[in-house]
């Protein structure tokens, strides 16, 4: 390999005749290829052997290029990254560099399912430092460009930094040509650059939104019939009803943090109104862990009472993190008993005791274990049955909670095997016995953003729904997207939560978390630090504010019945009655009627005089009789033969003129 690389030209004042001219001739003569000669046919193919993939190069005719590569991968390697194109930097990099390109792909095969290539620029070596990593899926069949630009997390000289296709991700063949990779230094932004970070179904006529939006009309609603009626008993027609949506019966929520929920000041106050006015459920993001509660148990109880007195449900994140990955997994002393394993099962479940008692019935549910297929060295010491046993120890100690399994790498990972492994895993401890209630799936989307129709195809693997079968509820609980593309995030947002809302097996989506400056990837939060919304703010509080809500106002009918379909979940219902409103709250979760008894209101008689007197009281006063007597203090007041008729405008008889003075009340039975 060698360096291709373009001097600046020196400057002259002589040819600069503007000082911009001057610039923009600097600028472009900045830019410097960091690919070698031949660009991509002098990358060479990393393969386990000749038998699982082979590298050709092929003739191209209509393309801005002439030559390119044909990669046919005969077998699935263990890691993508075993199956790759790969150079090293032919130029130094700086940090912060912004280093942009583009690449043309065309699937040959499979023909029913895309082909996918992942392209990565990372350090030559540990702890390899990735400054881009993005998933290319390619479907058309016809050649398709994609461009990418990015700014490098660190400096790099010369070969200390490589530029790798990944192609193990199926058994696919897959040409690719068009390739550059050039650094334009830090003259210009990252916006100045073009990034095609799209998505299949992303068109506003995709044929999966019309099925996804009959799903959620058939199961996020339900019919609604109040039986209005008096103490009395009597139905209350014609009264005018208005039914708003408080609460949601899925779980709209995300990640807060305990500190900034109890903390004081104006971020502090916004803050927290994002949190009631958002979220009908929340998560504590690390004051729950293990290691984090163990140093300040009182911090997550104030802030799980906090939630809880709001009415916002609790989710528990996390019982046990069995890993050593990362120091604050595990508490210290733990990670050291990995090779005791009676003091190490103790410590596990004495933790599972104190925690378990001390919230007894605050926490909705818990993850009971995260990320067991990734984090496996407690598991690797103790045994899969043990996984089995906290599971148990939590449903003894905790029998109202849903108890959940949480992974990651399943609906955002390029290909299904994520989803595979983790409906093996859970299929396999509840075979032992562990009572695995639901699933959690993360959801964390960063340069490769799975299509809708191959979200819900996932959603049906993972719950069990693609064999006919319901076997596991779904929740999203750590969702966010990590791209610079505001509105292919405020797009993708709302499409996610579309499919999510569409599918019988989800029961809801939670984010990791919502404003920029109380976010573990502040590029993925809703809200900027200033606390404007971004586009995906907006997808977010329009869908669950206005599209998915009911506010109706409805009529009750002759007999007393006040009928709508909405959003399932608590509702505020406003009963209004001369004088006076009546205010109640009925929860809808399946078709049903529900009775709403109401206070006797005395209706009062107007009488028109004409022809025929007319006598008229309000519709809602229903079981009343009209009688008349010749003295306002008569013992026995007589019936009016006939029967009152209800109309528009209420109860109506009609009656010839009297020929002499009479009274009129209106009695009900046992009056």
């Amino acid at each position: 390999m060698f360096s291709v690389r373009q001097r600046p030209t020196p400057w002259r004042p002589s040819l600069c005749l503007l000082g911009f001219l001057c610039l923009w001739t600097a600028g472009v003569q900045a830019q410097t290829s960091l690919l070698p000669s031949g660009r991509l046919l002098g990358m060479g193919l990393q393969t386990p052997d000749a038998s699982t993939a082979s590298r050709s190069v092929i003739t191209v005719a209509g393309q801005p290029f002439t030559q390119g590569i044909r990669v046919v991968s005969a077998k699935v390697p263990a890691n993508a990254w075993n199956v790759q194109l790969g150079t090293l930097t032919t130029a130094p990099v700086a940090s912060g560099d912004i280093i942009a390109g583009e690449i043309y792909l065309r699937r040959l095969s499979p023909t029913n399912a895309p082909a996918l290539a992942e392209i990565v620029f990372e350090q030559a070596g540990s702890p390899y430092t990735q400054s881009l990593v993005r998933v290319l899926s390619e479907e058309s069949g016809t050649w398709t460009r994609y461009r990418f630009a990015f700014p490098s997390k660190a400096a790099y000289a010369t070969g200390a930094a490589q530029f790798n296709i990944r192609l193990g991700y199926a058994v696919q063949t897959l040409e690719l040509g068009g390739l550059s990779l050039t650094n334009f230094g830090q003259a210009r932004p990252l916006a100045d650059f073009a990034n095609d970070l799209t998505y299949a179904g992303r068109e506003s006529d995709a044929p999966w939104r019309a099925a996804a939006n009959a799903s959620i009309e058939k199961i996020r609603k339900a019919n609604l019939t109040l039986d209005l009626r008096d103490t009395d008993g009597f139905p209350m027609p014609g009264v005018p009803v208005e039914l708003r949506l408080v609460r949601h019966e899925f779980a709209f929520g995300s990640a807060v943090a305990g500190s900034r929920l109890l903390a004081a000041g104006a971020d502090a106050d916004r803050y927290r109104g994002v949190i009631t006015q958002w979220f009908n459920t929340a998560v504590l993001e690390n004051d729950l862990k293990w290691p984090q509660y163990e140093s300040n148990p009182s911090l997550a109880q104030r802030a799980v009472t906090w939630l809880r007195t709001r009415d916002i449900d609790v989710r528990g994140h996390n019982l046990i993190w069995p890993g050593t990955n990362q120091a604050a997994f595990l508490p210290a002393d733990v990670r050291g008993m990995l090779n005791d394993v009676p003091r190490l099962r103790t410590r596990i479940n004495t933790h599972f005791t104190n925690i378990l008692s001390r919230f007894t019935g605050q926490i909705a549910d818990w993850d009971v274990v995260n990320e067991p297929l990734h984090e496996r060295a407690v598991e690797g010491v103790m045994g899969r049955t043990e996984v089995v046993e906290w599971f148990r120890i939590a449903r003894n100690l905790e029998p109202s909670a849903t108890l959940y399994l949480n992974e990651y790498v399943n609906l955002e990972d390029a290909t299904r095997a994520g989803s595979l492994k983790l409906r093996q895993y859970a299929d396999d401890l509840r075979a032992s016995g562990a009572p695995v209630d639901a699933l959690g799936l993360q959801a964390h989307f960063g340069g490769f953003l799975t299509s809708p129709p191959e979200l819900l195809a996932r959603l049906d693997l993972i719950s069990g729904l693609d064999a006919g079968i319901g076997t596991y509820p779904l929740r999203i609980t750590e969702f966010d997207i990590n791209v610079a593309d505001e509105q292919v995030q405020g797009d993708y947002t709302r499409d996610f939560l579309t499919a999510a809302f569409s599918h019988p097996a989800v029961n809801g989506v939670l984010m990791w978390g919502f404003w920029a400056n109380q976010h573990w990837l502040p590029q993925g939060a809703l809200f900027r630090p200033d606390w404007s919304p971004k586009p995906n703010a907006i997808a977010w509080s329009n869908l669950t504010f206005r599209v998915w809500t009911t506010h109706t106002n409805v009529k009750a009918s002759s007999t007393g019945k006040a009928t709508t379909r909405g959003f399932k979940g608590e509702y505020e219902v406003t009963v209004r009655l001369p004088g006076t409103n009546v205010v109640t709250q009925v929860t809808l979760s399946s078709d049903g009627t529900v009775r709403a008894t109401l206070p006797v209101v005395r209706p009062q008689i107007q009488v028109t005089p004409g022809d025929l007197f007319t006598f008229s009281w309000p519709g809602f006063a229903s079981g009343y009789r009209l009688e008349y007597a010749d003295r306002i203090d008569a013992e026995q007041w007589l019936p009016i033969e006939g029967f009152a008729q209800l109309g528009a405008e209420g109860w109506k008889v009609q009656l010839p003129a009297p020929d002499e003075t009479q009274f009129y009340r209106l009695r009900r039975g046992g009056e």
